[in-house]
């Protein structure tokens, strides 16, 4: 059902995309000048405050317990702000407009009438094979679809990255870890989550494959720890059923 509606609403994205942008919503840019001072540094004092924290994660007695805290942390305060970032995309989508398209002209007008003359038929009313939901507007199906896009996205980000901090430092550097940190606090945006539907609907068969295989090896990593791998399986599931 939702990739019925991912589709039939790809060509809204752009429209979302503008009215989004022309909002007052936070960008990706805002949402990281109200982070706390973790993401940020201070660079009017003699000992930058973040290089000294960088520099005590390289002196720890446990670097990989060291490193997985300080990634945990940024991950907890990218958490609270997405979710704060969330509620403002539900909020401004209110403002959407997708009504330009409602009158298509005179086929529109020709099937309405045909449809009004043919009374005596038997159908199946507001069943037919595009039929969307009437207490839905097109609007907060986009907003519902986009933010759904963005919790499943960063979900299976966590189960990545955590598989990631159980290997060693030389294996999975601090600077790999923030770098996985800040595109995993990048995914919490309108455009990247419209960017995942749109590459979800002209993925082509290898890439699909490349796919899923990467995430079984995932699934039985997770298996072979003893964890949970609904997520994971779940986006398996979803490959395999789009295909």
């Amino acid at each position: 059902m939702h990739m019925m509606i991912l589709r039939h609403y790809l060509q809204w994205i752009s429209l979302a995309l503008l009215a989004f942008s022309l909002s007052a919503c936070a960008t990706v840019q805002s949402v990281y000048e109200g982070a706390p001072s973790i993401f940020q540094s201070d660079n009017k004092t003699d000992v930058n405050p973040l290089l000294k924290t960088l520099r005590a994660l390289d002196l720890a007695n446990d670097r990989e317990a060291a490193r997985n805290a300080y990634i945990q942390d940024m991950i907890a305060v990218s958490d609270r702000i997405c979710e704060e970032h969330m509620q403002q995309i539900r909020h401004d989508s209110l403002q959407w407009s997708m009504d330009t398209e409602t009158d298509n002209g005179a086929l529109e007008q020709q099937l309405k009438e045909a449809i009004r003359l043919r009374d005596s038929d038997h159908i199946t009313p507001n069943m037919t094979i595009l039929s969307i939901p009437e207490t839905e507007t097109p609007e907060n199906t986009m907003a519902n679809l986009l933010i759904e896009t963005i919790e499943a996205t960063r979900r299976l980000a966590r189960i990545q990255i955590k598989s990631s901090m159980e290997n060693a430092i030389r294996q999975y550097s601090l600077k790999q870890g923030l770098l996985d940190v800040q595109a995993y606090h990048r995914s919490c945006s309108v455009p990247y989550a419209a960017a995942v539907v749109a590459r979800a609907g002209e993925m082509t068969a290898p890439e699909r494959n490349a796919s899923i295989e990467d995430l079984m090896q995932l699934r039985q990593k997770l298996m072979d720890e003893g964890l949970n791998t609904r997520v994971v399986q779940q986006k398996i599931d979803a490959l395999i059923l789009d295909h």
